[in-house]
């Protein structure tokens, strides 16, 4: 029933502007309830945060309507996604990995429409996230959370390690079985391996459209390059890119 009323709702909020500011005024209430249904591959794209994205989803005007503790509360979301693992997960079976990139790559999402509109930049919300984020770095996930994370190459081989062993990136049955890799089930199914790829992906994205132009000289500037540079060292990019 949840996944029905959120995906009319996501519909009802593309039908016009009218529509999404009616549901933006509900924005507290949808971000309180954020979690419910994140961790479900079949939910994707119908939840309470994927309404809440789709009342800002590029419309301008609601996205710089979005207010400090709004986006504060997102980020407070995120950064317990970087400290243990979906609960819900770990009930089905799941390997512990000690952190949450399903959930967590979905809140990154949502940040994504609040520093992003229209194919322009929402200054003051990538502002305001840019500064949310070096308060909390363990949003950045393990591989990227200052001096004892091993760097986004590693975690990219890592999760490309996980992919590939189903004991590692499926649940497993009481047996020990890797269970969940049939087609039927597949829907259904959280691949543990591929959300750390997305979500490490999804923050890159989100860095980069959080930059502002290399000739504007200011504190942010300079803030997003130092949290970004060290993600990059050892011709990273090119590596992962191979």
């Amino acid at each position: 029933m949840v996944a029905s009323c959120c995906r009319f709702l996501c519909y009802f909020c593309r039908i016009s502007r009218q529509n999404q500011k009616a549901m933006f005024d509900h924005l507290s209430y949808l971000l309180e309830n954020s979690s419910v249904g994140l961790a479900s591959p079949a939910m994707r794209g119908s939840t309470p945060l994927d309404v809440a994205a789709s009342s800002v989803m590029d419309n301008n005007s609601l996205a710089l309507a979005l207010e400090e503790p709004d986006l504060e509360k997102v980020v407070t979301y995120l950064a317990g996604c970087g400290l243990q693992s979906c609960v819900m997960l770990l009930a089905k079976g799941y390997p512990d990995i000690g952190w949450n990139p399903i959930e967590g790559e979905r809140y990154l999402s949502f940040l994504r429409f609040a520093v992003f509109s229209n194919g322009e930049s929402v200054e003051e919300n990538s502002n305001t996230v840019v500064k949310l984020l070096i308060r909390r770095p363990e949003c950045f996930g393990p591989a990227l959370r200052g001096e004892g994370g091993n760097g986004l190459l590693a975690a990219m081989l890592e999760a490309i390690k996980i992919s590939e062993d189903p004991a590692l990136d499926l649940p497993c049955t009481a047996n020990g079985e890797p269970s969940g890799s049939g087609e039927d089930e597949e829907e259904e199914v959280a691949h543990t391996g591929n959300a750390i790829m997305s979500f490490y992906s999804a923050l890159i994205d989100l860095l980069g459209r959080c930059a502002p132009e290399m000739h504007v000289s200011d504190n942010t500037f300079y803030s997003l390059y130092f949290i970004i540079k060290p993600l990059f060292i050892d011709d990273s990019l090119i590596e992962i890119q191979s």
